[in-house]
């Protein structure tokens, strides 16, 4: 209980009456006026949404305290499963930069086309709309940016005799852990991530504890 944050110390409670914890998939406004329904946010192992091992979450404000929803709390066997389904995952190490960074373009267009529900998390997240709208651009440009690297780092030839050459190859750490900062849950978050997975890494990540909604979405 020593390491809980000093922000979820000083959190809120959730109110009694009108909110419900766990939340219930109920019907909502969205800022277009359109219904949706509460989603529960999940771990991402392995390839799969995962509730996490204890059952618990925690809750995650806007920047007026009110309550968003809540997150999953993970905990030490989370990381194990998360750490372990990483050092399984060798399909992608052995893939070239060309096919890594085919995927990751394909992850930027994918994202480009979901523009106005990040803009909308990351102005709950206290972004301001103009501030927001940059955060994303810089976002999808940073993947675009890292995709392009992918396949730039492939080795080279060197002749370090006559009549001699060797061959120098780049390979990747394998599986890095990495913790996101708050500032900019987003981009902070594709900033660490795909630097990693460019060049072939596995990576356990933790997102923005206080704004993790933008790296689950």
């Amino acid at each position: 209980e020593y390491l809980v944050p000093a922000w979820q110390k000083k959190a809120k409670p959730l109110p009694v009456g009108n909110a419900v914890h766990p939340p219930v998939p109920s019907p909502d406004e969205s800022a277009d006026g359109s219904a949706s329904l509460d989603r529960t946010v999940k771990l991402y192992i392995g390839g799969k949404q995962a509730r996490p091992d204890s059952g618990y979450s925690y809750p995650v404000l806007d920047t007026k305290g009110k309550v968003i929803t809540e997150a999953g709390l993970g905990n030490r066997k989370d990381i194990r499963n998360a750490v372990e389904a990483a050092h399984k995952a060798e399909g992608w190490a052995n893939l070239t930069g060309h096919q890594r960074a085919q995927v990751l373009y394909f992850l930027a267009e994918n994202l480009e086309l979901r523009a106005d529900e990040f803009t909308r998390r990351l102005v709950q997240s206290g972004a301001s709309t103009a501030n927001a709208r940059l955060e994303f651009a810089a976002s999808v440009a940073r993947i675009m940016y890292y995709a392009a690297w992918a396949d730039k780092y492939d080795g080279a030839v060197r002749a370090p005799a006559a009549r001699m050459l060797a061959l120098a190859l780049t390979e990747p750490y394998e599986v890095l852990a990495i913790s996101c900062p708050d500032e900019g849950p987003l981009l902070g978050f594709i900033s660490l991530v795909l630097p990693a997975i460019a060049m072939g890494n596995r990576v356990v990540v933790t997102p923005s504890p206080n704004q993790p909604l933008s790296a689950c979405d």
